[in-house]
């Protein structure tokens, strides 16, 4: 059996954390991104400490951060959350995004096959907040995640059952 290459986006959920924050450290230590690179590194900590980077994939797309429950990098429509972080307001908006999308459990239970008018439909929803104050945004919207594309087959990660979200 053939081991697969490693990639700069890593092959399962761990080794796109572990990518992810090579990544961040390899930004430049100039204003912007001296500020930029903790705010990040703190909030991987924090959603580290839940437990969630067994099951999130973690990637980024230019200097934002996406979390997913695919398989794969390289999003297309797949929902995510998006974090985008502005160092020198130290903010960070958070974004859950859901396109147009046959939900997973339609497609498996065949209910596409009889009703291809099965879709779930576009969402989108953004906060603006502080790093510090912000976890409770972040879970909230990961939470969401999971539930649209895991929780039929899967039940909800430990991490989220002792929050109140």
């Amino acid at each position: 059996m053939m081991d697969v290459p490693p990639t700069i986006h890593g092959r399962n959920n761990l080794e796109s954390w572990a990518k992810l924050r090579e990544f961040v450290a390899a930004f430049p230590d100039d204003d912007y991104w001296a500020r930029w690179k903790p705010m990040v590194i703190g909030v991987l900590d924090t959603l580290e400490s839940y437990g969630l980077r067994d099951v999130f994939r973690a990637g980024q797309s230019m200097h934002d951060i996406v979390f997913s429950t695919a398989d794969h990098h390289g999003l297309r429509d797949e929902p995510r959350v998006v974090l985008t972080f502005y160092p020198f307001q130290q903010l960070v908006r958070t974004t859950y995004l859901r396109l147009p999308q046959k939900p997973a459990w339609a497609i498996e239970s065949g209910k596409v096959a009889q009703s291809p008018h099965v879709f779930m439909a576009p969402l989108t929803l953004e906060r603006l907040i502080s790093p510090a104050k912000g976890t409770r945004a972040i879970l909230e919207y990961l939470r969401m995640l999971w539930v649209d594309t895991k929780s039929h087959t899967t039940p909800l990660p430990a991490a989220f059952h002792s929050l109140d979200v």
